[in-house]
C-alpha cells in the first residue's frame, strides 16, 4: 500500500496513520481491494498479537492470507491515481 500512495498520491502516503489510508484506499482502488486489504490488515495484526491463551493461525491460514495479500498488492499495481465512483 506505501508503493501505491508513493505512486499515485504522495500527499496520503505522508500520513502516519494507518486507518486514515485505509479510509480513501476505496475512493481510489475501489471497494473490492480496499475491503481485501483491510480484511488483511486487521487478520495479520491480530496474527502478530494473539495473546497466550488464543491459538496462533495455522499454516493453511498463512498461507491463504499470504495469497490474499498477494492479490492485492497486484490490485494496488494495477490501480489507477484518479478517484472512482463507489
Amino acid at each position: 500500500m506505501d508503493n501505491y500512495w508513493r505512486r499515485c498520491h504522495s500527499e496520503i502516503a505522508t500520513v502516519k496513520a494507518r486507518s486514515l489510508q485505509f479510509l480513501v484506499l476505496e475512493r481510489y482502488a475501489g471497494r473490492h481491494t480496499a475491503t481485501k486489504a483491510g480484511y488483511d490488515w486487521w487478520a495479520l495484526s491480530r496474527a502478530g498479537h494473539h495473546h497466550c491463551y488464543e491459538l496462533g493461525l495455522t499454516a493453511g491460514e498463512l498461507h491463504r492470507l499470504r495469497e490474499v495479500v498477494a492479490a492485492v498488492i497486484t490490485d494496488l499495481d494495477n490501480a489507477g491515481a484518479a478517484p472512482i465512483d463507489v
